[in-house]
């Protein structure tokens, strides 16, 4: 998961030095920022809020503000139905 700095300004939120390393041939080790915070899916809920740990990227994340990716999706349990359209996230 990545956020952008300029997103932060508007929320609430903690950071924490941290160290992303990569394996790869052409990989770089860097420090970073982890951002933690805290978002809401309305479409889904109003009232439930989940906890996000977000490498804090502006270059990641393109013309986005945040990107969730993959690994949130699957903490998340949500199951996509592309032939009908939806997404399904517990019992909604």
């Amino acid at each position: 998961m990545y956020i952008k700095q300029t997103a932060l300004k508007s929320i609430p939120h903690t950071l924490e030095d941290a160290v992303t390393r990569v394996q790869g041939r052409y990989s770089l080790t860097k420090s970073s920022q982890i951002a933690t915070f805290y978002i809401k899916l309305p479409d889904f809920c109003s009232k439930r809020e989940i906890k996000l740990r977000a490498t804090v990227e502006d270059e990641a994340c393109g013309s986005h503000n945040i990107i969730l990716g993959m690994r949130f999706i699957q903490q998340m349990r949500m199951k996509f139905d592309f032939d009908a359209l939806t997404i399904g996230w517990e019992d909604i």
